[in-house]
């Protein structure tokens, strides 16, 4: 196939100049940087049959003045109307709005998580409906704030320090990704899924539509010319999307065991 020759090229010229940092997991917060220093955490405990579980969404540029964005949910993702935040039992000028984006300084939200024991999340009509996962919060901010070199200054969210915001440096130019030459070898087509001993028959055209979803999705090829900054970002963000979700689905295990079994089992191609 034509991908892998042209990922192939694409890696050699770009992973010795500018790796993706790993991403790194501290208790219930999941956190990664690309290679321009754009950072995100999720935070998510294990999910329950109450629903009382919150999940956090933080996205943070690497500019000096960027700017963190907070979301929030129900690890179901029901919808809900805006809500207040209880810090430690006591009201706090932080709330988020019915589409989950906070309401009040992101930056001053962020930290009294991090110092916090408990945050819970309180209904209009005083109900506490859920609590945000704080453990992990201040080694993940942390994390962030050394990632993004801004320790020591007063940009950082956990790290915060009396260094003014213009030591931290200029965000990184995404590196150019030269384009391979192209293979004038047609590419190889996916004719049929062939189905394995076990595999239920109704799942070989659901593999078939999988599989093309997801060369639809993969092929990067024609990206090249394009943003080389939209191929760059695709590793941390996977890394932490995934992360948000695997907690979500947790609960609803029990129900896809057939349907990913046969994704698994009808996973053949001739």
């Amino acid at each position: 196939m034509l991908l892998a020759p042209l990922l192939a090229a694409a890696s050699a010229a770009l992973l010795p100049r500018a790796p993706v940092p790993p991403a790194a997991q501290f208790k219930d917060w999941s956190v990664a940087c690309d290679n321009t220093r754009r950072c995100e955490a999720v935070a998510a405990v294990e999910a329950d049959e109450t629903g009382d579980n919150w999940v956090i969404h933080v996205v943070r540029g690497a500019a000096a003045d960027a700017v963190p964005v907070v979301e929030a949910t129900s690890i179901f993702g029901d919808p809900v109307a805006a809500v207040r935040v209880l810090v430690d039992g006591k009201a706090a000028p932080f709330g988020f709005d019915a589409d989950g984006l906070l309401t009040g300084d992101p930056a001053a939200f962020l930290a009294a998580l991090a110092r916090a024991r408990k945050v819970q999340v309180v209904a209009q009509g005083g109900a506490v409906i859920g609590t945000l996962p704080t453990s992990g919060a201040s080694a993940g901010l942390r994390w962030i704030d050394d990632r993004q070199k801004r320790a020591g200054t007063v940009t950082a969210l956990v790290a915060r320090g009396s260094t003014a915001a213009s030591a931290v440096p200029a965000v990184p130019p995404p590196p150019r990704i030269a384009q391979p030459p192209v293979s004038a070898s047609p590419p190889r087509v996916l004719r049929r899924a062939r189905r394995m001993p076990g595999c239920p028959a109704g799942n070989v055209d659901d593999a078939l539509a999988d599989r093309e979803r997801a060369a639809r999705g993969t092929r990067l090829g024609a990206d090249f010319t394009g943003s080389a900054r939209r191929v760059l970002v695709l590793g941390p963000s996977w890394c932490i999307n995934a992360a948000m979700h695997q907690r979500r689905a947790e609960h609803e295990a029990s129900d896809n065991v057939g349907r990913d079994r046969g994704a698994v089992c009808c996973a053949g191609l001739g």
